[in-house]
């Protein structure tokens, strides 16, 4: 009788320490998920950060010191590319065919949806870019990371005053 009680103990002892360490795999594996949808997460907030340092300069009716800046941004942006983000080059292009009121290309979630609007240069000298002259900026192209890889400046030849 004193042996079928120790067995029993040690039986039970047994199926206590598979249930911790059953236990202990489970809340492994969920500390693990965690931590990797925080990883996805700070990447897309990463991604889109990037994105935000081009995108803020879409719009119509921007200054010649603004397309600039952009063009600073990219150029910094093309000869000190990030091995670790991998977001690749930035083109910019400029439409020099001068886009007036009703010709201008419609934009949706930051795409150009007409490309009808022949794009002169592919690469945008800084003495192209007059003071006289007002710029639409739209960003044309993402990569396969959702980054922004396209951008095209548009000079106008009217100025849009709460035209859209």
């Amino acid at each position: 009788m004193d042996n079928a009680s120790k067995a029993l103990v040690m039986a039970g002892a047994i199926l206590i320490a598979v249930m911790l360490i059953s236990l202990g795999v489970m809340l492994f594996n969920a500390a693990s998920d965690t931590t990797g949808g925080m990883v996805g997460q700070v990447d897309t907030m990463t991604l889109a950060a990037y994105n935000k340092n081009y995108t803020d300069y879409q719009g119509w009716n921007k200054s010649a010191s603004e397309v600039l800046q952009l063009l600073g941004r990219l150029r910094a942006h093309n000869n000190n590319i990030d091995e670790r983000t991998n977001y690749g080059s930035i083109t910019a292009q400029l439409n020099d065919a001068g886009v007036g009121a009703r010709q201008n290309p419609a934009v949706n979630n930051g795409q150009a949806m007409n490309s009808a609007l022949p794009a002169a240069n592919q690469f945008i000298n800084e003495s192209q870019i007059t003071a006289s002259s007002y710029y639409g900026v739209v960003v044309t192209g993402y990569n396969t990371l959702g980054a922004v890889s396209a951008s095209t400046v548009y000079r106008q030849t009217v100025y849009f005053q709460n035209y859209f």
